[in-house]
């Protein structure tokens, strides 16, 4: 017998979000979801731009771990990678290791997944096109969650931060069920 599966998802970049889900059976729900914080313009280290606030951070974190009620919650952080060309290499690093560091802090990190945009997008039919992101979370998730998270374009961050939490929950259902299938069929579970 499977139990409900809860990850969250951190879409890093400053227009990106966190989003906590629970997948139970084929029942998939956003618990919760938080706007990526950012800090005005030259309030970092760095000089310019905008930087993640980490208290913010920290407690939005915060916020999801306890929507999830779990013992266990996991956890996928889309790994970021500069484009060539990019503008700001130092300032994308920077906020992405602030984010890494607030999220090993307060999750188990043997619960962290790394993953790049291509591997989970690719395997939820996505692309860069963030429209179909919108399309996909609403279908996946519905309308009342769309209503309620992601209503508009500008908040196309929160819709892949959930649907990149669902395809983190979904990877943890399947390895629960083969491992339940191996179990049963009297073979020895992989570790």
């Amino acid at each position: 017998m499977t139990v409900a599966v809860c990850a969250i998802g951190i879409d890093p970049g400053l227009s990106g979000a966190l989003a906590a889900v629970q997948l139970d059976g084929d029942e998939v729900r956003v618990l919760e979801t938080v706007q990526m914080p950012v800090r005005a313009p030259g309030a970092g280290p760095i000089g310019q731009g905008n930087i993640v606030d980490t208290q913010a951070l920290r407690e939005g974190l915060l916020t999801l771990i306890r929507a999830t009620r779990a013992e266990y919650t996991w956890t996928a952080i889309e790994r970021q990678q500069v484009r060539p060309r990019q503008q700001g290499h130092l300032a994308v690093g920077f906020n992405y290791g602030m984010v890494v560091a607030v999220a090993e802090e307060l999750l188990l990190p043997s619960r962290l997944m790394f993953v790049p945009a291509t591997m989970w997008k690719a395997e939820m039919g996505l692309s860069s096109d963030k429209r179909r992101s919108l399309e996909v979370a609403t279908g996946l998730f519905g309308a009342p969650a769309a209503d309620r998270h992601w209503r508009t374009l500008s908040r196309e961050g929160v819709a892949e931060a959930a649907l990149l939490a669902y395809w983190r929950a979904r990877r943890v259902r399947d390895m629960r069920l083969a491992r339940e299938r191996r179990e049963a069929e009297g073979r020895p579970s992989e570790s």
